[in-house]
């Protein structure tokens, strides 16, 4: 080959070599573990040699600093890949997860009632039945939230509630599926159909459920956790019926229903 050929020929794949390292340098780069902090908080990328999925997070980060980020200032942790087979890892570590800080909850709830009947020993037994939303805010293991419900009291007498409720959770553990006491407080107010009757002075009264429930939450990257409850749902309000011949018949609305709830949250 001729001097001149084999200097130019040098030359360009010194070239070319030069401009794949950047591309190199950048694959690097992206193999890091990342940190994703809330509220423009950027991103810590390192090693990651500590986290409990729903805890804080431990990453040695590039520049050689351990640094330990609580629970309430993650958004999301991010494994780099592939890992080296150096690494060490806690045990249980999930890929991706993603932790939201506000919640939509959809719910149903069938509630079950011995009913004493007017004027006799008997009982009868009333079903009902309802829905509600909250939008709930989590703080690590506690949850708060606002939201309301629609409920079938009693069928016969096409009484029905509408109630307005905060929620208040508390849950335990850190894996998939974990325990939590609820309780929801809020005020109801009757909503009552009834014919050759006018309802009149519907009274807005105490709504309270405490319950014990379960969350299943999804696995990493998938959408939407399910949860399920069971408690007493106490109701105490009221109204009053006027009738053809204008008298007035007070009935007030005492409710202790065994409540089943299930619900999907996102």
């Amino acid at each position: 080959m001729n001097k001149p050929y084999f200097i130019l020929l040098t030359l360009l794949l010194s070239l070319l070599a030069a401009a794949a390292l950047p591309a190199q340098e950048a694959v690097t780069v992206h193999t890091f573990d990342q940190v994703t902090l809330r509220r423009g908080g950027g991103q810590l990328q390192g090693l990651l040699i500590g986290y409990v999925y729903g805890g804080e997070a431990t990453i040695k980060t590039k520049d050689g600093r351990t640094v330990t980020v609580p629970y309430e200032q993650i958004k999301r942790v991010t494994l780099r890949r592939p890992r080296g087979p150096a690494d060490e890892l806690p045990d249980g570590l999930p890929v991706e997860p993603t932790e939201l800080a506000w919640r939509h909850e959809i719910s149903v709830m069938l509630g079950f009632v011995r009913e004493d009947l007017d004027g006799s020993s008997a009982a009868a037994r009333t079903i009902g039945f309802g829905g509600a939303y909250h939008l709930i805010r989590q703080f690590g293991g506690w949850g708060a939230g606002l939201g309301g419900g629609y409920e079938l009291l009693h069928a016969t007498r096409r009484e029905r509630l509408l109630s307005a409720t905060a929620l208040l959770e508390r849950q335990f553990g850190h894996g998939r599926l974990r325990p939590a006491l609820r309780l929801r407080a809020g005020v109801g107010l009757p909503v009552v159909t009834q014919d050759r009757v006018s309802v009149q002075d519907r009274r807005t009264g105490l709504l309270l459920h405490p319950s014990l429930g379960l969350e299943l939450r999804p696995p990493a990257g998938n959408w939407g956790a399910v949860t399920a409850d069971i408690g007493y749902r106490l109701v105490n309000t009221g109204y009053t019926l006027v009738d053809e011949g204008n008298r007035r018949i007070d009935r007030d609305l005492n409710y202790r229903r065994l409540t089943l709830s299930l619900a999907t949250r996102f």
